[in-house]
């Protein structure tokens, strides 16, 4: 009886799909990490520098769910190069305003709603379309490559981009189009070597609002999803909001943009094992027969 061999997922077009979603995230964490921080130099009132990253945050939600319907509807490693190629417009104009000394409140609040944009309607089609390219069999694993690279670009982002913005805005500008660049080339090779896209059948009056109102009924339909919603979100905000006021502190009290990526990425480094150490506590305490491990 012949077995079916394991199925790498480095075969196929996985690595291409790699390289442009690790240049897509890469330019996010640059973006989240320095648009704030420069808002913060210029403005020097961390009350406005506040509004843009808020204003920035509210917009991403709203449009990743519209990204996510996108993703539904048409071909998403098409949409992955065309959000590559809006990330490469948005990089150029950001390296130009800095160029030119043009950064203000209302130029740096423009290019944040522009990127949330641009991130919350493109990057659910760039994780989707990792079911298009590799095969039923390797997709745990490649999901698995990805949250560990994710991880890295979570812990690195913020040094990278306190390193570039130390030596210059401008080059922060000349890093992100050259990610941008690699996003949409990658993406592009990707295209031709993947299926056709074919949309799924709809019924006739299947309207675009009306699927996002029905993504909506399911999840808060569900308790166990609604309950993990409500505690994820409020711990969420809760982690960031005190890694926003260090990172503000920091600059106030004259900071290096340097040293503020590096305490960054410490305090990344901190959750990181302290989600592991809860984890491995909860094993633990399983392995223990202890009531309270199933809470976890």
């Amino acid at each position: 009886m012949s077995q079916n061999p394991r199925q790498s997922v480095w075969r196929g077009g996985y690595p291409l799909w790699l390289v442009s979603d690790t240049a897509f995230e890469l330019t996010s964490a640059l973006v989240g990490f320095v648009i704030p921080l420069l808002a913060l130099m210029v403005t020097d009132d961390p009350a406005l520098a506040g509004i843009i990253g808020g204003v920035g945050l509210a917009v991403r939600v709203v449009a990743s769910l519209v990204g996510g319907v996108l993703a539904d509807r048409h071909s998403r490693v098409l949409l992955m190069v065309l959000g590559a190629l809006v990330g490469l417009l948005l990089a150029a104009v950001f390296t130009a305003l800095t160029v030119g000394q043009w950064l203000t409140f209302s130029t740096l609040l423009a290019l944040n709603v522009g990127f949330a944009v641009r991130n919350g309607l493109f990057g659910a089609p760039n994780q989707a379309a990792l079911k298009d390219v590799v095969p039923d069999s390797a997709l745990g694993r490649a999901q698995a490559a990805n949250q560990g690279r994710d991880a890295v670009i979570g812990l690195g982002g913020a040094p990278l981009g306190g390193l570039l913005l130390g030596i210059g805005a401008p080059v922060v500008g000349v890093a992100m189009i050259l990610c941008q660049a690699v996003a949409a080339a990658s993406a592009s090779v990707l295209s031709r070597r993947v299926a056709p896209f074919v949309a799924p059948e709809r019924a006739p009056d299947s309207r675009f609002l009306r699927e996002l109102s029905d993504g909506f009924r399911w999840v808060f339909s569900r308790p166990d999803l609604k309950g993990s919603l409500v505690v994820s979100t409020l711990v969420n905000l809760g982690f960031n909001a005190s890694i926003i006021t260090i990172i503000y502190s920091l600059q106030q009290a004259g900071s290096s943009p340097a040293t503020i990526g590096l305490v960054s990425g410490g305090l990344g480094v901190g959750m990181l094992l302290g989600r592991r150490s809860r984890r491995s506590w909860c094993r633990g305490s399983g392995q223990a027969g202890s009531a309270s491990a199933g809470l976890y």
